[in-house]
This record gives C-alpha cells, sequence and structure tokens, in this order.
C-alpha cells in the first residue's frame, strides 16, 4: 500500500512501549496490535507518547486525562 508509513518492527515497539514518528504521531501497542493516534494531547497539547499504557488505558500524567488506546475515547 503506498500510505502505509513503516515505523519499526513489532518486536520493538512491544518493548518501547511508545514511539514517536515525524514528531507528531505516537504509535503504541497493545495486545500485539498497534495504534497511531496524534501525539499531543487534545485538551493542552502535550506530548501523549509520555503517558503510561496499562490495560489498553493510557494515562497522561500532566493533567491525568485517560483515553483507551484502542478507541482513543474516554474509559467507561
Amino acid at each position: 500500500m503506498e500510505n502505509w508509513l513503516h515505523v519499526g518492527f513489532l518486536e520493538s515497539l512491544k518493548e518501547d512501549k511508545a514511539k514517536v514518528v515525524k514528531g507528531a504521531i505516537a504509535v503504541f501497542c497493545h495486545e500485539a496490535q498497534v495504534y497511531a493516534v496524534d501525539n499531543r494531547c487534545p485538551h493542552m497539547g502535550f506530548p501523549l507518547h509520555m503517558g503510561s499504557l496499562f490495560d489498553g488505558i493510557l494515562t497522561y500524567h500532566w493533567h491525568h486525562a485517560r483515553f483507551d488506546v484502542t478507541s482513543f475515547k474516554k474509559p467507561a
């Protein structure tokens, strides 16, 4: 596919937890699936890759926002 961008290997991403691509895309691995989102927090614009991912929930520690990494919505 023409629009794909190689960002690394899955095993490497599993170890790193998060990766920043082209400065603006945060890439996460959860349950062997890869998710890419805008690296800016929608509230304040700070980098999301600096948050922590646990059980599919990305917690952004600057103001404790939480997002489901599979849908990028607030967890239920």
